[in-house]
């Protein structure tokens, strides 16, 4: 995941300044939320940052002016993995409805999932995981 959020980065680069030298200065993590049960992942950070950087609708696929990560402080890989399971949620609960049997108990958000992190997350970071309810944070 940090190397695809890398290639996003380096390609959006490409695009707004091609004449640029090349040397790559942000340093990109990477975020999977990962479901223990089955094995599978729930989300991913580049997969969240590639739908909020399409701007439109998504046919248009219009790159975004300025690379998320510089312009918003919240745009870090495990927020945005967090952020991808909030949108799967919404897509069910539209899907299958508010009054669902899966959205009364009140689950929390990652209740029950792991995260795994190229990073150690900062303060705030460990805090939204907490918050999310995550059941193993992963780094490294």
């Amino acid at each position: 995941d940090a190397m695809m959020g890398y290639t996003q980065w380096r390609e959006w680069k490409e695009q707004i300044e091609p004449s640029r030298d090349k040397e790559l200065s942000l340093s990109i993590s990477g975020a999977l939320v990962i479901d223990p049960q089955t094995g599978s992942i729930v989300s991913r950070a580049s997969q969240e940052r590639k739908l909020q950087g399409i701007a439109g609708d998504a046919s248009n696929h219009q790159t975004w002016a300025s690379f998320p990560d510089y312009i918003n402080p919240l745009s870090t890989a495990p927020l945005l993995a967090i952020q991808g399971v909030s949108r799967i949620e919404r897509q069910v609960a539209i899907s299958n409805g508010m009054e669902s049997d899966k959205f009364r108990g009140g689950q929390y958000l990652c209740t029950g999932y792991d995260v795994y992190l190229t990073k150690e997350p900062t303060t705030f970071e460990a805090m939204s995981l907490v918050h999310s309810r995550v059941r193993r944070v992963i780094f490294g």
